[in-house]
This record gives structure tokens, sequence and C-alpha cells, in this order.
């Protein structure tokens, strides 16, 4: 029999938008890991895991490795998986995000592969959903947990919309009781979903400590959980102060005074930890070719929302269509056009881009809602 060997670690994560709500959520990394290691039997295909030291359920890192197996088309490989943590299990703080993270990239280095990061979380949170631990998949855990830094992500879609490198320090308030994502009363989630919207804006904006203040608040209140231990760390200093997924955990950014908030935390059961904010992947090996296609990730997902708005500004030029049919106007109004591009030079200044190649852009747009016009009136 012929084993090969592989490990890997990620970080644990806390929040700043939760996703049930809305399906959208983001969320940072802190310096707490999950470590997995694999073995791949050639002469067998059972997968087993174990957790230590105390054991837990293993579906989910059981899972993984069957969904990287097959992501690398190596179904012929049996596995076991070992995982060791200092990340509370079901707190909040995403343990699970980073037992499947570990597990993914494990594999792949027992395998002798590559694997883009961001695909990775894709997969441990396909798996996370395949077994039904987790409501959304929880790629913005995952994300966060795989990359460092803060991430913003559609989680119906497992898109990276954006991806922050930036540390600093958090507070964390770990009670001693636990809360699994599973049991959440996920229809009294849903009832704030409007106002976590909001939360979710100040995020994609990079208003972080905003964000999650605002989560904070929205879910304490959703869920029962006792807003004073927000109050508590605002009053101390705090940047921002949210609950950690669906608890029990409480996270605050707390840069400037995390003594001061560690301490306002004192008079609340549990364990009170001051941790660092991790600002990039869990090791250096192909590190910058893993912020590479991070970027590029981002990058996809805003050419969506761009293509997204175009195709809206296309519906809108059909209502302009009817308009100018009811007043008889032709389709190419020469004033209207120089007016837009006008407009979008004005646009380009503000933003501080080339007006020039701007322009070009616009003319370009106009001329697909030309022809787009154009086509409509052919229809009708």
């Amino acid at each position: 029999m012929t084993t090969f060997k592989g490990s890997a670690s990620s970080y644990g994560a806390g929040t700043i938008v939760n996703a049930i709500a809305a399906w959208k959520g983001s969320a940072f990394a802190i310096d707490m890991q999950t470590a997995a290691e694999v073995e791949l039997l050639n002469e067998s295909t059972e997968i087993t895991g174990e957790i230590l030291p105390d054991g837990g359920d293993t579906r989910l890192i059981e899972k993984c490795v069957a969904l990287t197996l097959k992501y690398f088309d190596r179904n012929d490989y049996g596995c076991h998986v070992r995982t060791t943590s200092n990340i509370p299990l079901a707190s909040g703080l995403k343990s699970s995000s980073a037992a499947a993270n570990a597990t993914v990239l494990a594999v792949a280095d027992a395998l002798g592969e590559r694997i883009d990061r961001v695909e990775a979380a894709r997969i441990g949170s396909r798996a996370a959903l395949d077994i039904g631990i987790s409501i959304t998949g929880a790629f913005d855990d995952a994300c966060a947990s795989i990359l460092g830094g803060f991430v913003v992500t559609d989680n119906r879609e497992m898109h990276l919309l954006r991806h922050v490198i930036r540390g600093g320090t958090a507070v964390v308030l770990i009670p001693t009781e636990k809360a699994f994502t599973a049991d959440t009363d996920i229809e009294r989630s849903r009832l704030i979903a409007p106002y976590i919207n909001n939360a979710f804006g100040l995020a994609m904006q990079g208003y972080f400590e905003l964000a999650m203040t605002m989560n904070g608040f929205l879910y304490c209140a959703a869920l029962g959980y006792d807003s004073n231990v927000l109050l508590r760390a605002l009053e101390a200093g705090a940047g921002g102060v949210t609950l950690s997924g669906t608890g029990p955990a409480f996270v605050a950014i707390a840069d400037e005074n995390p003594g001061e908030v560690a301490s306002a935390w004192e008079e609340f059961e549990g364990d009170v930890q001051t941790i660092g904010i991790i600002d990039s992947a869990v090791d250096s090996v192909g590190g910058a070719v893993d912020s590479l296609e991070a970027l590029r990730e981002c990058i996809g997902a805003i050419d969506e929302e761009i293509m997204g708005m175009l195709a809206r500004r296309l519906e809108l030029a059909e209502d302009v269509l009817n308009a100018k049919t009811r007043v008889g106007q032709v389709i190419i109004v020469e004033s209207q056009i120089e007016a837009v591009l006008k407009r979008a030079g004005g646009i380009a200044r503000e933003f501080g881009m080339d007006e020039t190649a701007v322009r070009r852009l616009f003319e370009n747009i106009i001329d697909i809602t030309v022809q787009h016009e154009t086509r409509t009136k052919e229809r009708q």
C-alpha cells in the first residue's frame, strides 16, 4: 500500500455581516487556526476522519476530502484526515470553515496539486451545504479564513466581491455554551434582511466597523442575545463590535484600545481573548499568486455587475423608444447623445479617469443602445 501525506492550516474568522438574513456576507480573519493532516491510500477508497483531541462530527472533513478528490479526478484514493484546532467549536468563530479549508488544502498538498484558494473555499462551502451544517454555505467565512484580511461575498452565487488586506487587533468574548448554525431561527433572521442589506452596503464601501455594529444589534434582537455586550464594548472605545456568526461569541475591532475593551467584557461570563487580525493567507508559499487570483475574482464579480447594469440600461432604452414613438421622435437624437457624452466626461474627471477613454466607452454603449432600440422597433 502506498501512502501520500499532506498538511495545511486555515484561520478562524469573525463576522462583519452575517449572510443568513440576505445571502450576502462579510468576515475577517483572526489569529486562531485549524490544522489538517491527510494520508491518501491507493489501495482503498474509504474516507475516514478524526478530530483531535476530543472527537466530534467528522462528516464535514470527510465530505471535503471526497469533493477535493473529485475536483482533481482522483476518486481512486481512500483517505484518513485528522484535524486539530484552537478555535472553539460552535462558537461563531468559524471553526467549521477553517476545518474545511485546511482539509481541502491538505488533500491538494498530498496529491502534489495546486488549487486556487477561492476555489478551495467553494469546495468547503459546498461540503457544508451538502451535509446540512450550514444555511448559506458560509462562503464569506471560508474566504476570510483562507485568504486573510477582510472579505465581502455573495454566498448564494459563491462570488468574492471584495478583498481588503488589513490587519489590526480584535477582542473576542467566548461564552461557555455552544450554538450550532443549523439550529438558527431562520425566519426571524430573514425578518431583518432589509436592514442587514444596509449593513452589507457599508461593508462593500469598506466601513467594516459600522457594518459589523449594525449587524450586531440586528442579530442580537433577532436571535435573543444580550446587546449590553455590544454597548459595553462601544463604551470602552471599540471601533466596531458584533455577534460573531449566530453566536454565542462576540467580536470587537479594537485597534487603539484592546485592553479597555477586554476589561469591559470581564463582567460577562466567558473567556475574553485579545488576538490579531490576520492580513495574509495561511502561508507564504504561492501567496502572491493566491492574492492575484482573489483580486481577479473580485474583478470578475464587478464585471458581472457592470453587465447587469448594462442590461438594465437596455431595458430602460425600450421605455425610451416607446416614449419617442408616441411623440414621433426618431431613434438617434444627436443633441441627447452629446449630452450623455458630456455627462460621462464630467464623471470621468470627478473620479480621476481618462476623459477620452471614458468618452470612447460611452460611445460604444450608445452604439449598443441604438442597435437594441432599432431591433426592438423592427419587432414591433
